[in-house]
C-alpha cells in the first residue's frame, strides 16, 4: 500500500524499490514466467470471443446491478441467509460489526478478500476490540508484517523465503530452517489449526454472486476458504455490487478465462459454491448464521459514468500487474493503494478519492500492455488517462508538466526547445564532446544513466529521439540502447533486426555488445525498446578522430559473426555487404574506401540478396513443409 506525503516522498519509495535486487529479480522471473505460461494454457481457445463473452457477461451484469441484486436477495433470503447493502466502506464495516457482536464473537478467521482491504476491515474491526486472523498463507504472513497485499492474487509475492523464515522463527520462537520451503508451510498450517477450531466467526470474498440461486461462487487455490466457511457458527460474506451475475452458466464463462489469465491455470485447485447456510449444531435451528454484506462504495455511480462503467468488468485476476513494466519494477506496494496493477490506479481514484491516486497514475507508461491481456478487455490505459486528465483539470498542472504540454503539442516549439538546449549545454558538455549524456537535473529530479551498446557519438539527427528517450526512462522505461528507426522484429538466430524507416525496410546486424544486451529481454517475450548507435561512430569517436583500419576489422569480424554469415564466404563480399550496411545508415564513403581499400561499393543488392537468403534458410528449418 503506497501511503506518502508528497511526491517527493513518493519518488524516495520507487528509488527503495528500484535499488531492492530480489524484488526486481523475482517479479522478472514471474514476468517471464507468467508470459510463457499464458500462452501455453490459452492455446487451442478463442481468446478474442472468450474475452468478448466476459466482456459482455460483466457490462450486462452492471447495466442491472440493483435489478440483480433484489433478485439475489430474495432466493438468497429463501435459504436462510441475511442479506445486507452498505453505501460505503465505513458502512460495511459497521455492518460487520454489529454482526459480531449481537452474535457474541470474540475471534474472526478470514479468508483472502480484497473487497475487505477496499474498506479497511480488519483495522476497523481491531478498533472494537476483536481478534482477526488471516488464514490465506500469503495474507497470514504480511498480517504478521503488518503490510498490506502486493499482488491481488499473489499477495506476498515481494518476500523471500528468508524473510518468511525470520518472520515465522519470531512467531513460534524457535529457528526455522530457511531453505525448507515446505517446512514453512507446515509451521504455517499448524499456527493456523488451532484458529479455524476456535474461531466465532468467518469472512469471505466471493467471486460470483449467481442471481437466479442465491448461490455464492469463488475460486481458490488454497483450502482455507472452505474452512473459514464451514467451521465458525457466524459466516459472512463481503462482496462488491459488481460480483453479482445473472446465471451459473454466466459464472461458469468467466470461470474459463479466470484462473487461466490469473495464475495460468486451466482450473484453480478449488471451485466452491456456497448454497445458504450449513449445517452447524451450536448454531440457531442446527443451522449456520449466515450473512451476504454487498459494498457499494460508489460502484452505482460509476456505472453511469461512460468513461469509467468498464472498470466494473474485473474479475480480479491481476493479469494487468503481471505484465506491467513499471509493476516489473518497483512491485505492487508502490503501484497501488489497496488494489494493485492497472486496475488498481484506476479503482484507487474512484475508491479512494483523488489524494491517494494523483501520485499511483503517473506509473502509468501508457504501453498498453495491460489491454492485451485483460480478461474482460478493459481499455485500462486510457481509462488512466482520463483519470490523468481530470486530475490535471481538476488541480492544474505543475509548472513543469505545464511547458512539457505546450511544447510537445507544437513542433515548431520542440525543435526551437532542442535549439536552445544545443547551445545552452555548451558549458556543461564534457571535454571534446557534443551533447551532455543525461537531461538537467531541473527537468529529471536525478541523474539518468544512459545504457548503451556500444560507445558513440551522438549526432544530431538522432537527438529528438534520444532526449525523449531520457524522459521516457526517467518515468520507468528500461532502455536497452537507443535507435531512431522502428524495431519490428529481432532474429536472435540470425543475429539481426528488421527495421522500418519512411522509405525502406532493412535487415541490420547485431554487434555482439548489443546482440548480448537485448537478447535477455527478447526471449523474455518483453516489451523492448532496441537502440544501435549511429554507424558514424564506427568510423568517428568522441573527439572526432577516424577509427583506425585495426579497430575496422576489428569490427568486420565482429559482424561476421553476429550476423551468423557463412566462415567460408569471401573476405571481399563479406566486406562489401558490411561497408553497404554502414553507407545505409550514414557512414562516410571516403572513410570506407580507405579503410577497405577500394572503392566498388554502388550497390546494395549484395547484401540484401545475403540477409534474404539466411532468413530463407532459417525460415525452411523451423517450418518444414510437410
Amino acid at each position: 500500500m503506497a501511503e506518502h506525503k508528497n511526491m517527493k516522498e513518493y519518488h524516495g519509495q520507487i528509488r527503495e524499490a528500484l535499488d531492492d535486487a530480489f524484488l526486481r529479480k523475482t517479479l522478472d522471473k514471474f514476468a517471464v514466467d507468467y508470459k510463457a505460461n499464458r500462452a501455453r494454457i490459452f492455446q487451442g481457445w478463442d481468446v478474442p470471443e472468450l474475452i468478448k463473452d466476459v466482456a459482455d457477461i460483466k457490462d450486462n451484469s452492471a447495466q442491472h446491478m440493483m435489478e440483480l441484486y433484489e433478485q439475489f436477495k430474495a432466493e438468497a433470503e429463501k435459504r436462510g441467509v441475511h442479506v445486507h447493502l452498505a453505501a460505503d466502506a465505513a458502512e460495511a464495516n459497521r455492518i460487520i460489526a454489529r454482526i459480531a457482536k449481537d452474535s457474541d464473537c470474540k475471534t474472526i478467521i478470514k479468508s483472502k478478500s480484497m473487497t475487505a482491504e477496499e474498506t479497511h476491515l480488519n483495522p476497523a474491526l481491531e478498533r472494537e476490540g476483536f481478534r482477526v486472523v488471516e488464514t490465506d498463507l500469503g495474507e497470514w504472513i504480511i498480517q504478521n508484517r503488518n503490510e498490506g497485499p502486493s499482488h491481488m492474487v499473489m499477495p506476498a509475492i515481494h518476500l523471500s523465503r528468508y524473510q518468511v523464515a525470520d518472520l515465522f522463527s519470531e512467531i513460534t520462537k524457535k529457528q526455522q530452517d530457511r531453505e525448507d520451503v515446505q517446512k514453512m508451510v507446515k509451521v504455517a498450517r499448524k499456527e493456523l489449526r488451532a484458529e479455524y477450531v476456535n474461531a466465532d466467526m468467518g469472512i469471505s470474498g466471493a467471486n460470483f454472486a449467481v442471481a437466479e440461486t442465491g448461490v455464492v461462487g469463488t475460486v481458490t487455490n488454497e483450502g482455507n476458504l472452505r474452512l473459514v466457511t464451514t467451521l465458525p457458527r457466524v459466516h459472512v460474506i463481503l462482496a462488491g455490487l459488481e460480483k453479482l451475475i445473472p446465471t451459473v452458466a454466466d459464472a461458469l464463462r468467466c470461470i474459463q478465462v479466470l484462473p487461466r489469465n490469473a495464475t495460468a491455470q486451466a482450473i484453480t485447485s478449488y471451485v466452491t459454491w456456497i448454497a445458504g447456510a450449513n449445517e452447524c449444531q451450536v448454531g440457531p435451528n442446527g443451522k449456520k448464521e449466515m450473512h451476504i454484506v454487498f459494498l457499494d462504495n460508489g460502484r452505482t455511480k460509476i456505472v453511469k459514468d461512460p468513461a469509467f462503467k468498464d472498470i466494473l468488468r474485473c474479475v480480479r485476476c491481476g493479469a494487468c500487474a503481471n505484465v506491467c513494466p513499471v509493476y516489473r519494477l518497483v512491485g505492487g506496494h508502490k503501484m497501488g493503494y489497496v488494489y494493485i496493477g492497472a486496475v488498481g490506479l484506476a479503482l484507487t481514484y474512484l475508491y479512494h478519492g483523488a489524494d491517494k491516486a494523483r501520485s499511483l497514475v503517473q506509473n502509468c507508461i501508457g504501453c498498453e500492455s495491460c489491454n492485451n491481456v485483460c480478461s474482460a478487455g478493459i481499455d485500462l490505459a486510457g481509462i488512466i488517462r482520463d483519470i490523468r486528465a481530470r486530475l490535471i483539470k481538476d488541480e492544474g498542472n505543475n509548472a513543469a508538466g505545464g511547458v512539457m504540454s505546450l511544447v510537445m503539442k507544437d513542433r515548431n516549439r520542440f525543435h526551437n526547445l532542442l535549439k536552445f538546449v544545443k547551445f545552452s549545454q555548451a558549458p556543461v558538455t564534457t571535454k571534446g564532446g557534443r551533447f551532455i549524456r543525461h537531461l538537467p537535473q531541473i527537468l529529471t529530479g536525478r541523474e539518468i544513466e544512459l545504457l548503451l551498446a556500444q560507445p558513440s557519438c551522438v549526432d544530431a539527427k538522432g537527438y529528438r529521439d534520444k532526449a525523449m528517450l531520457e524522459v521516457m526512462y526517467a518515468t520507468g522505461i528500461r532502455v536497452t540502447e537507443l535507435i531512431d528507426l522502428n524495431v519490428e522484429d529481432v532474429n536472435l538466430d540470425l543475429g539481426i533486426i528488421k527495421c522500418s524507416t519512411s522509405r525502406k525496410t532493412r535487415a541490420i546486424p547485431l554487434y555482439p555488445a548489443a546482440l548480448k544486451a537485448i537478447s535477455q529481454y527478447i526471449r523474455e517475450v518483453r516489451d523492448s525498446m532496441l537502440a544501435v548507435p549511429s554507424e558514424r561512430a564506427l568510423f568517428v569517436n568522441i573527439g572526432g578522430a577516424r577509427m583506425s583500419r585495426q579497430g575496422f576489422w576489428k569490427i568486420l569480424k565482429h559482424y561476421q559473426q553476429s550476423a551468423h554469415i557463412d566462415k567460408d564466404i569471401t573476405p571481399h563480399t563479406l566486406r562489401h555487404s558490411f561497408a553497404v550496411h554502414l553507407l545505409e545508415n550514414g557512414a562516410d564513403l571516403g572513410s570506407l574506401q580507405e579503410l577497405m581499400g577500394h572503392s566498388d561499393i554502388s550497390s546494395t543488392q549484395l547484401y540484401t540478396n545475403l540477409i534474404n537468403q539466411k532468413i530463407k534458410s532459417v525460415y525452411e528449418k523451423c517450418h518444414p513443409k510437410s
